[in-house]
């Protein structure tokens, strides 16, 4: 299976959309670069699925070894500012299952790492799935 940007990027918002978004229906999901959630009218919690590409390294020697890329899968549950943490605990728990250690469409994750960033208007909490696969030629 050729694997590339586009094969990733399909394969990882599909496990999101077949993993999560199915069993939790009502819990909208937004993806890079496609708005779907009106911050002006949004009170219920929401996702947010990134994928930002951070390094990239031949895999071993000669002119067609291929390339491995590195990344990470910024997973973000939104929650409106005071309403605390319990929820996106809960739905972090969830998706860092969905995601970590796993081997999917020629994507391979590694330990969901947990982290919170400042908190914005409606408050956050980031999980990064790092990430990496393998592109021959």
């Amino acid at each position: 299976m050729a694997v590339d940007f586009e094969t990733t990027r399909a394969a990882i918002y599909g496990r999101l959309d077949a993993g999560w978004a199915q069993a939790n229906p009502t819990v909208l999901v937004e993806y890079q670069n496609q708005d779907v959630v009106d911050l002006d009218k949004q009170t219920a919690p929401f996702v947010t699925c990134d994928l930002v590409y951070s390094d990239g390294a031949q895999m071993g020697l000669g002119q067609t070894a291929g390339q491995r890329y590195q990344g990470a899968i910024w997973l973000a549950v939104w929650t409106r500012k005071g309403s605390g943490v319990a929820t996106a605990n809960a739905y972090l728990a969830a998706l860092a299952t969905l995601f970590g250690l796993k081997v999917f469409g020629g994507v391979n994750t590694h330990a969901v790492r947990p982290c919170q960033p400042g908190l914005q208007e409606l408050g956050h909490r980031d999980d990064p799935g790092p990430f990496w696969f393998d592109q021959t030629s």
